[in-house]
């Protein structure tokens, strides 16, 4: 598509909008259905399509794409009716008066999404903008458009109405053009930090409301008591995963120095275990590289880490595309890019520290704030650091895992953005909340003309009763 075409699709989205706003939850929740047992009915093909489109084990487009999708639409369909319902708001004064929040859908939402999860994350915004009335225009990123051109398919097989959802495919003249549209209402990207900064800048032009999940470098804590089997599990799968390529992917280890030299050998051994390759039998661990500009930012992050003292303990320095060996650095430190910047590739790097207090000042001092892991068998005292880490997301003995849970808010802090998806807070991203106050008109109010002192004093009097409350 070229940028003139968002017009044709704004147009279409504008006509089946009045429509589609006018069905109940209910009604909305059946159509969703109907497509949710369609996408189910064909697991097989959706996750075979986005292995070879996308690079990733068939096992992790079924866990972390098609999975969360189905239960989104559950918790979506379930839940909307009940977190949109009209409210009431109970006054603290002037209770003969009543106020209202109403939760009305905004329109069209533009949806600007990557290609390291190129189902999950522009699907699962889709479903709950729809839910709440909404028409959707998602631009897949050029990179893996396929997937979601097979989705728009399975819509229109499932009888969604023409103009509800579609997609705008093409590169960043597209997504300019959408974020640039009269007739787009909202803007929900997921991307790099360059590009979220752009969005934003366009959007103010208009005042369109954005929301940015920009990405992420993601610590994880290791303390001295942790169970040192199970933290090192979680650090090698949560940043290899996906190859990486995840903006919720462990990315800096600060490990106790109590128990350093068993977590690292541990790491170490269970990494050089990992199956690398394209899938073909579900026997691959770590599946391609999908970008292939990514491996720029590789070497020019390996060759900075290692002049500046970091030593790889598994692992390659050298690259050749698609695949990238799962690599272990020891020593790193904030002077490197690698620790500084979001590497989005197979990459662990990990730092000994003397004390826990030490590692939430190093996970801190870090441009991002997505999400955050603390490992300790001591649930109090890992609560207490969880409240201290600078994260949209903390994990307790786990990680990167909960953009899956539709209940649970996503977003970040700092430069991992703005705004959330998923859960109620999700919902209230995708509609305007209206308050209506009424009053029975029986009498009239006392700070209405004409102004006098007896007035003022009565007024003054009810300021002074209120600060004995």
């Amino acid at each position: 598509m070229t940028a003139p075409d968002i017009n044709f699709l704004t147009a279409q989205a504008k006509k089946a909008w009045p429509q589609w706003r006018a069905l109940s939850f209910k009604e909305r929740g059946k159509q969703l259905k109907r497509f949710q047992r369609l996408f189910s009915s064909q697991i097989d093909d959706v996750c075979k399509l986005m292995s070879s489109e996308n690079g990733k084990p068939r096992f992790e487009a079924l866990t972390a794409e098609v999975l969360s999708v189905i239960q989104l639409i559950n918790w979506a369909v379930k839940k909307a009716p009940k977190i949109l319902k009209k409210r009431k708001i109970k006054l603290a004064l002037l209770k003969y008066k009543k106020s209202y929040l109403y939760f009305e859908p905004l329109g069209t939402v533009g949806i600007i999404s990557p290609w390291n999860y190129p189902l999950s994350i522009p699907l699962g915004e889709a479903i709950m903008a729809m839910m709440a009335g909404n028409c959707v225009i998602v631009k897949p990123s050029e990179v893996t458009p396929l997937i979601m051109k097979k989705v728009a398919k399975l819509f229109e097989e499932a009888g969604l109405p023409s103009g509800v959802f579609q997609l705008a495919l093409g590169g960043g003249d597209v997504g300019q053009a959408l974020v640039n549209s009269p007739y787009v209402d909202k803007i929900i990207f997921t991307g790099s930090v360059a590009t979220g900064k752009k969005i934003l800048k366009q959007a103010a032009d208009t005042l369109k409301p954005v929301v940015l999940e920009l990405g992420g470098c993601d610590p994880m804590l290791v303390c001295s008591d942790a169970d040192v089997e199970r933290a090192a599990n979680g650090a090698v799968w949560g940043c290899f995963m996906n190859a990486g390529q995840t903006c919720a992917s462990v990315e800096r280890v600060y490990v106790h120095h109590h128990i350093a030299d068993s977590f690292i050998e541990k790491v170490v051994e269970k990494t050089k275990k990992l199956r690398v390759g394209k899938d073909v039998a579900f026997d691959v661990d770590v599946g391609a590289i999908t970008y292939p500009p990514q491996f720029k930012i590789y070497e020019s992050q390996m060759q900075d880490a290692i002049f500046k003292g970091a030593k790889i303990l598994e692992g390659q320095t050298s690259f050749h595309p698609p695949f990238v060996k799962p690599t272990v650095l020891l020593g790193t430190n904030d002077s490197m890019k690698i620790i500084q910047d979001e590497t989005f590739g197979p990459f662990l790097c990990i730092q000994v520290v003397y004390d826990e207090e030490e590692a939430v000042r190093l996970a801190n001092e870090n441009q991002y704030g997505l999400c955050a892991s603390v490992w300790s068998r001591n649930l109090k005292k890992a609560r207490h650091l969880a409240q201290d880490l600078e994260a949209g997301t903390v994990v307790i003995n786990d990680c990167s895992f909960t953009h899956a849970l539709s209940e649970t808010p996503w977003g970040g802090r700092k430069m991992s953005g703005m705004g959330r998806v998923h859960s109620e807070f999700g919902f209230y991203e995708l509609v305007h909340i209206k308050h209506v106050n009424e009053d029975r008109g029986w009498f009239k109010p006392l700070w209405w003309y004409p102004y006098s002192e007896r007035k003022y004093k009565l007024f003054k009097f009810l300021a002074k009763l209120l600060t004995l409350k």
